[in-house]
């Protein structure tokens, strides 16, 4: 899977987080159904990602009366970019550090 630009979400999460992103919450099957605009999914494909991103911190999810779940994100596209870009920098700067460091030895 290839990270895209927002945060390191893989395609398909980035598809789902921009959707709950912009509708500020939805179930499964509104996600669903905006996604299969593009490219056919199965709705267990789209269920399974989203609990992944609950996992990943991205959605926070509520119960249903009826059984389903409705989703929320945890934090703005902004905030979630932002705060992905700071990890990369800092794994960066620290792989520059060890590589200056192993240099400065020799």
């Amino acid at each position: 899977m290839v990270n895209s630009l927002i945060g390191g979400l893989g395609e398909l999460e980035e598809g789902i987080m921009e959707i709950v992103w912009h509708r500020k919450q939805a179930t499964v099957r509104d996600v669903l159904e905006l996604l299969q605009r593009k490219r056919a999914l199965a709705y267990t494909t789209v269920m399974t990602v989203m609990a992944r991103l609950v996992d990943k911190g991205a959605l926070r999810r509520e119960a249903l009366p009826e059984g389903s779940f409705l989703y929320m994100p945890t934090t703005t596209k902004e905030a979630w970019q932002a705060q992905h870009s700071r990890g990369l920098l800092e794994a960066l700067l620290k792989k520059i550090d060890k590589k200056f460091n192993a240099l400065l030895i020799k």
